[in-house]
């Protein structure tokens, strides 16, 4: 008898243990330090209007092009999830990236920007505490542009004169759903 009160005891100390361990991670946690977690340190950027043939490199090192998820929409109870081009990138660094087409070849510098998804998830989930956490550990980044025209790169056009990311991602949506 005595030594089952010594495994309860034993085993309500764990049990409070690991408990407290996992209040003081949530507590000190952030929407955007989760978010690098399972991206591994690496966000999408969405390639529009790409060429069939077009290899990106940076810094001389061939990137991946992917399929990433790019939207997804509801309707009674089913989820239509849409895929397209992207490539995985860190993150909190500033990036210049090198397109080739054929003969055509165009750079675009990437900056980190803070993204609102991050900004309103810890203003929800972990306030004050997340925002800290993120502004110190750059987490709450995202390159910019995230929708990358390549033909307006690769036809040198300044990225003043693209068109909105909004319309960009509209533009990739529509195409998307017809093919």
């Amino acid at each position: 008898m005595k030594h089952m009160n010594q495994i309860k005891k034993s085993s309500l100390k764990t049990f409070v243990l690991l408990s407290l361990a996992a209040s003081c991670l949530l507590a000190l946690s952030s929407c955007g330090s989760i978010a690098g977690a399972i991206t591994q340190g690496k966000r999408p950027a969405y390639i529009v209007n790409s060429p069939q043939d077009v290899s990106i490199t940076q810094n001389g090192e061939a990137l991946d092009i992917s399929s990433e998820l790019f939207a997804s929409t509801g309707f009674d109870g089913t989820t239509i999830d849409y895929y397209t081009a992207a490539i995985k990138l860190p993150y909190k660094k500033p990036l210049t990236l090198e397109f080739k087409s054929g003969n055509r070849t165009g750079t675009i510098d990437l900056k980190p920007k803070g993204t609102r998804y991050v900004f309103w998830g810890n203003l929800i989930f972990f306030p004050i505490v997340g925002h800290i956490i993120d502004a110190v550990t750059h987490n709450s980044k995202s390159l910019q542009p995230r929708y990358i025209d390549v033909e307006s790169v690769l036809n040198h056009v300044p990225q003043k004169e693209w068109a909105s990311q909004k319309k960009l991602k509209r533009l990739e949506k529509r195409k998307i759903k017809k093919a």
